[in-house]
């Protein structure tokens, strides 16, 4: 049997002989954990608020719960602060829906009884919870039978929702981090986007900086601004370094001068020295788009000593689609991975791969970016100085961002 929450609030509690002892408060949870089980009721009758273990609940109804005696010394003094209480702790708490990555709030709770016990089974994140609170559920039934305007059904199973810091309650409810944090980094930052200070530094000090680079870079630039802020300048140093550098380069080159040398002067050398190498090109140029980790392979090698040479060098290159062939840093050929992967060990580089090489210059417009890539179907597009010289790779994410910038101008 399903309950409501907005349906059993002030229901009457009745001894074993009908009489009435009280009525429905709150109900104490054992936890918040995967499947929270109702411990007790609070009563509330002339005299104040009263405990009363579920133990002595012998039925419950829509009309009423009938407890196994008849005598009001049943009622006990209410329960520590420290004990989870549904109405208090649950309803109109921030969630999370793990499935739609989205940031709601609680309505209403669903209740199931089992073998004569009762959990909380669902949360109700949407309209018809708030007219069952509200009293107008019937209402609302009666608009979308008549015109037939269709209402979601919000109820969302408590395993399927991750509940936030609930700031205005007397103690806050908490659980486990861990579902939120394997979420993609894209979907988390939406979520960060919407979560108040408190809640956003209680996610992120569960984050590694790896996880909080992956999320800060998903995010809205006055959002990354904020969360690098609030981390402080030695957490907000370590998470730059662990960004790409042209994603770091990117949000340094929005922050106020003194902030962003003062970050840059906190990263490793080598770290800060990239991005500050990007952060020279003008915006919406190609070396400002650029990211300078990519495969680039000494030209002279066979298939096999490509290999070996990449297992052992290359660790941190952003996209592995196509390899670089250089001779004396100057870019001579390119040539697709899966080329590399499935070719005869004793053949050289030279042999396989392409010499006409699709490329920008450093000052290339975005434009001219949009355009090459998309005229020849790449991936990623090589930014290479007049010299010969390759400095980086302009990858294919990098050119979607660019595009519904454009479309949103």
């Amino acid at each position: 049997m399903f309950y409501f929450y907005s349906h059993l609030w002030r229901l009457p509690v009745l001894g074993r002989d009908a009489r009435l002892l009280g009525r429905i408060e709150d109900f104490a949870l054992s936890s918040v954990s995967s499947l929270p089980r109702i411990t007790g009721l609070l009563v509330k009758n002339r005299s104040g608020v009263h405990f009363v273990d579920w133990a002595q609940v012998a039925r419950l109804s829509d009309k009423g719960i009938y407890l196994r005696e008849a005598t009001d010394t049943l009622m006990m003094p209410p329960p520590p602060e420290n004990t989870w209480l549904l109405a208090r702790d649950v309803l109109d708490a921030q969630v999370v829906d793990v499935n739609g990555a989205k940031v709601l709030r609680v309505n209403d709770v669903q209740l199931q009884e089992l073998e004569n016990e009762l959990f909380l089974t669902g949360v109700d994140l949407g309209l018809w919870g708030i007219a069952r609170r509200l009293g107008f559920a019937v209402w609302l039934a009666w608009l979308t039978k008549s015109f037939r305007i269709p209402v979601r059904e919000g109820l969302i199973a408590w395993g399927m929702v991750e509940a936030i810091n609930k700031g205005r309650a007397p103690m806050q409810l908490t659980v486990s981090h861990d579902r939120l944090i394997g979420m993609h980094p894209a979907d988390l930052a939406e979520i960060v986007a919407e979560l108040g200070h408190e809640q956003r530094m209680s996610l992120l000090m569960q984050m590694t900086d790896e996880q909080v680079a992956e999320m800060v870079e998903e995010s809205e630039p006055d959002l990354q601004a904020v969360i690098l802020d609030e981390l402080g300048d030695d957490r907000a140093a370590d998470i730059l370094e662990e960004m790409s550098p042209d994603e770091a380069a990117d949000i340094l080159g929005e922050m106020p001068e003194d902030e962003a040398e003062r970050l840059i002067g906190l990263m490793d050398t080598e770290d800060a020295a990239e991005v500050q190498a990007l952060m020279q090109y003008a915006e919406d140029t190609a070396g400002a788009l650029m990211t300078p980790a990519f495969l680039d392979l000494p030209a002279h090698l066979t298939v096999g000593e490509a290999l070996a040479w990449l297992r052992e060098h290359q660790t941190e290159a952003e996209v592995v689609y196509y390899c670089y062939l250089v001779e004396d840093e100057r870019l001579v050929a390119v040539m697709s991975l899966r080329t590399l992967i499935c070719s005869p060990p004793e053949r050289p580089l030279l042999e396989l791969a392409e010499t006409t090489i699709y490329k920008v210059a450093p000052d290339a417009d975005r434009e001219t970016v949009i355009t090459m890539m998309h005229r020849y179907s790449l991936m990623a597009l090589p930014v290479v100085e007049a010299d010969g010289t390759m400095l980086g790779l302009i990858t294919i994410n990098d050119v979607l961002d660019l595009v519904i910038d454009r479309e949103q101008m």
